[in-house]
């Protein structure tokens, strides 16, 4: 089987790559983007992801982007919404969910095949 490749310039592939990434380290990943595959069931601006992390009692929001993505209003509302509520929110892709993982002492020592 050859291994997985991702297309980094399109949002689900950057997606399915972090979704990996945390599993990899224990974390469970909760789903929340549609990418065009139904009606939006999730309101405006809600995070891609949230993702629980049971070894570190640990649960934060995701929002994948491109390197070249931007935020919507809606977006960063929630974002506002989820600090007031003392949810972590990371943005980004690959880069942020492996900085997120070493911010919470996961990646010490790790050998993880992550992309």
């Amino acid at each position: 089987m050859s291994p997985k490749t991702y297309d980094f310039s399109r949002e689900p592939d950057i997606q399915r790559a972090v979704v990996n990434i945390y599993r990899a380290f224990g974390c469970t990943v909760l789903p929340f983007s549609d990418y065009g595959t139904g009606p939006k069931r999730t309101p405006p601006g809600w995070p891609d992801l949230i993702v629980c992390c049971p070894q570190k009692r640990r649960l934060w929001a995701h929002e994948v982007k491109t390197a070249s993505g931007v935020q919507s209003t809606a977006q960063q509302d929630v974002e506002t919404l989820l600090a007031v509520c003392g949810v972590e929110y990371v943005l980004g892709g690959v880069h942020e969910a492996q900085a997120q993982l070493a911010h919470l002492d996961l990646l010490a020592g790790a050998t993880s095949g992550c992309p």
